[in-house]
């Protein structure tokens, strides 16, 4: 668990140096950044993900190696409408569902 977590607060430090903040980065603009990272906040970000690098791996092959197709798999739900933002009323599916717009509710957007 711990590893997990120091891996979770290194990609937050990626994110603070390079988006001024952890959480909603405030650096990031049309076209780019407001500002470039600081030198030597990089340089201790790259040294920290070259320490950090085997215990990735070793963690992604855990977690690549996890049998998700058993009992406790959860259906994933959405709202789904031809053509249409999801804010409005439509119709409810889950991944265990398939939805198949008629084509006629697909035409009717174009017109």
């Amino acid at each position: 668990m711990s590893s997990a977590l120091a891996l979770k607060k290194l990609g937050n430090d990626i994110v603070y140096a390079i988006g001024g903040r952890a959480v909603h980065p405030i650096t990031t603009c049309i076209g780019g950044f407001s500002r470039a990272p600081l030198v030597a906040s990089m340089a201790d970000i790259r040294q920290q993900l070259h320490k950090a690098l085997p215990e990735a791996l070793r963690l992604a092959r855990l977690t690549g190696n996890l049998d998700t197709h058993g009992a406790g798999v959860r259906s994933l739900c959405c709202l789904r409408y031809p053509l249409r933002p999801a804010a409005n009323p439509g119709v409810a599916l889950s991944s265990r569902t398939p939805y198949t717009p008629k084509p006629s509710a697909i035409q009717a957007g174009f017109v």
